[in-house]
């Protein structure tokens, strides 16, 4: 027998033990692989060395041969995934199509099929075969992450808790197929994954008249976008940050999450139980970035889920202080905008108050040691940075936003794709968010200049790096 037959024939083995139609792998083996794995499994998907793409893709590729090729086969597997029809993904050989022009999201898909199975080391097989034949990194994170929230679906019905398992695999079906509904694609998959196997029977959902209401009055998340895309809120410490997504939390269907960076240098001690991020950076051995990111990317797929399911625009307010003003340098990492955007579509904005202003905030708070130099040359240097890598977003001033609230906030709600609630002047104060740290209160009104030294403004003068940074916000010194 061939090594190429044996491989089949050990692979109808392993799924011929799998359980039900769909193929699940029992609930531990297939968790443990789901879960445990998940790093691994992206960590594989960097080349291996010393092996090509042609090296893995058959005679014929080698040989620059054109073959003829099944069409529909890509179409095919792409249906099966929707449906949870593991065991046929899983019996995808990559000889088979390895001239095919989507090898690459092929064999991705047959690893899809193997992760549900429990095969971890097919899995990590195909997910570095995918990545070697030019599959997007990206792209094999939703896969996998999408199959761990399968596989929790899966568990969680087994533990008797429907509303649970919808959840769960509602994110699986959000973060494997972005572009699609997942309520249609989710009638399929508990159909197949559920009815006649071993798995207990899962009724689809039901209750959804929330959503068609929501859109017929013109107020579905992202103003019609589909997917829904995530908003962002991106500005520095003391720069009015805050009554800004106060007010924003005031409008329609909005739940704004405070201060968020998931690479934050910014760690409160190391009793942190609630803190997976935190958690893994003090592990024994620290995880990685990569890993770190991970990890914040599989909770917002939670919360993702959670605000679509209730009619919500979630909204991250970012914590850039620790990126851009913490530390010898700027910190050389991704942004939360480029974080967030390699699983979902984005709109952001930036909010900025005038640089002087700001500056003596942070001294007053004493944060402007958490940079070196703690100059004002140094600070406007900074600033530039966090302008240059949030470029293209729409710029709000804070004192536009204090002289016309309600102007300025019709357009941040127009940047964000948010309904605007003319009342939000009222009822901001009743919403408490973190990150107050300047002076407190309900009002919305100009704030007089904080005192000063005339020296700091000779050193304002003197600085290049702040006097551009004022033409580039149509400030004034005076």
């Amino acid at each position: 027998m061939s090594q190429r037959s044996r491989q089949k024939s050990r692979n109808k083995g392993r799924q011929s033990g799998a359980r039900g139609r769909s193929g699940v792998a029992s609930t531990s083996v297939a968790a443990s692989v789901a879960t445990s794995d998940l790093a691994s499994m992206v960590s594989a998907s960097r080349p291996v060395s010393g092996s090509t793409a042609l090296s893995q893709a058959g005679p014929a590729a080698q040989s620059g041969e054109l073959l003829p090729c099944d069409e529909q086969l890509f179409d095919r597997a792409l249906t099966q995934w929707q449906f949870g029809d593991w065991n046929r993904l899983a019996v995808l050989d990559p000889d088979d199509f390895a001239h095919h022009p989507r090898r690459a999201r092929l064999a991705l898909l047959a690893a899809a099929g193997h992760q549900q199975l429990g095969q971890a080391e097919e899995t990590r097989r195909l997910v570095r075969l995918a990545h070697e034949w030019g599959c997007d990194r990206t792209l094999i994170e939703r896969m996998l992450i999408s199959g761990v929230y399968n596989t929790l679906g899966c568990a969680t019905v087994l533990a008797g808790q429907e509303a649970g398992a919808l959840r769960h695999l509602e994110t699986a079906l959000t973060v494997g197929a972005p572009g699609n509904d997942p309520e249609l694609l989710m009638q399929a998959r508990i159909r197949h994954q559920f009815d006649g196997g071993d798995l207990p029977k899962l009724e689809p959902p039901r209750d959804r008249r929330h959503r068609p209401a929501r859109r017929a009055m013109g107020v579905d998340s992202g103003a019609g976008q589909w997917p829904p895309p995530v908003r962002l809120i991106h500005h520095l410490a003391c720069t009015g940050g805050t009554l800004i997504s106060r007010c924003i939390a005031a409008q329609p269907d909005t739940w704004v999450l405070s201060e968020v960076d998931p690479l934050s240098p910014f760690v409160p001690g190391r009793f942190l139980p609630t803190d997976l991020i935190g958690l893994s950076r003090f592990g024994s051995p620290p995880a990685d970035t990569e890993t770190q990111i991970e990890l914040f990317l599989a909770g917002l797929a939670v919360l993702y889920a959670q605000a679509r399911r209730q009619g919500e625009h979630l909204v991250l307010r970012e914590h850039s202080h620790g990126q851009f003003h913490f530390g010898e340098a700027v910190a050389e990492r991704p942004t939360l905008r480029a974080i967030v955007g390699r699983v979902y579509p984005t709109r952001a904005l930036v909010t900025v108050r005038h640089p002087f202003d700001t500056f003596l905030s942070l001294q007053d708070t004493g944060w402007v040691q958490h940079f070196s130099p703690p100059t004002l040359d140094e600070y406007a240097r900074r600033v530039h940075a966090f302008l240059d890598a949030h470029a293209g977003c729409p710029l709000i001033r804070y004192e536009d936003f204090v002289a016309d609230p309600a102007a300025t906030m019709q357009r941040i709600c127009e940047g964000l794709g948010l309904g605007y609630n003319p009342d939000f002047i009222e009822s901001f104060s009743a919403i408490e968010l973190s990150g107050d740290s300047g002076r407190h209160g309900d009002r919305i009104s100009p704030r007089p200049r904080r005192a000063h030294p005339p020296t700091l403004e000779q050193e304002a003068c003197a600085s290049e790096a702040f006097q551009t940074l004022l033409d580039r916000l149509d400030y004034r010194l005076d």
